[in-house]
């Protein structure tokens, strides 16, 4: 079991070099991803370190901060109470780590006397000497890590903004009243006059006949 998990950018190779080296000289096994040895799987062998050591060292950096990776380690660190950052270069940290306490060893050239060197390792003697060592427990891993990351970034963006006042939705439009129907009452027609129609004058009677007699 490492004491220490050294997570930073490869962009800070160099920096985390001098970390490494300077904790190695204080007497802790130190452990970053150049002790991979080939063919073996950088993920499988990184979760398993980073779950059995004993504190995690985090180097903040302008290219660190964009790291999923560096991020990922950072949470499954905090989660466990082993996170130890330090902040390398005077950058915008991720909203959840601000809160946390970190080294400030910005411009720091490796000089072993430097005051904040030394403040800095007494604070991993610290914490290292108080974090028992133990079986790693099972948790999320470090892909999933990440992906919880990418929501957290999500949220973080969201709470980092103020909100536009809400406006209330429009009132709705009035809606036309049917206009009234008016009964009308229509008096039936009167019923028309009786036609009289004449009668026929009477035919005049027949003459007489007059019989002659011989």
């Amino acid at each position: 079991m490492s004491d220490i998990f050294l997570s930073y950018n490869r962009g800070d190779q160099a920096f985390a070099a001098k970390v490494a080296h300077g904790l190695e000289d204080a007497g802790y096994d130190v452990w970053w991803d150049t002790a991979l040895r080939a063919g073996q799987t950088y993920d499988e062998v990184t979760e398993g370190k980073l779950r059995a050591a004993r504190a995690v060292v985090v180097l903040w950096s302008h290219r660190s901060v964009k790291s999923k990776w560096v991020r990922a380690e950072a949470t499954m660190a905090e989660n466990r109470s082993r996170l130890v950052p330090i902040m390398i270069e005077d950058c915008e940290r991720p909203l959840r780590f601000e809160l946390i306490q970190t080294a400030d060893l910005i411009g720091w050239t490796g000089d072993r006397e430097d005051q904040r060197w030394k403040d800095f390792v007494e604070d991993v003697h610290t914490f290292v000497a108080e974090t028992a060592p133990q079986p790693a427990p099972a948790g999320p891993t470090i892909a999933e890590t990440v992906i919880a990351e990418d929501d957290d970034d999500e949220a973080d963006e969201i709470e980092s903004v103020v909100a536009p006042p809400v406006s209330p939705p429009p009132a709705p439009e009035p809606v036309a009243e049917p206009a009234p129907v008016v009964a009308r009452v229509v008096e039936p027609a009167p019923p028309p006059e009786p036609v009289t129609v004449a009668a026929p004058p009477p035919e005049p009677p027949p003459p007489p006949v007059v019989e002659v007699v011989a």
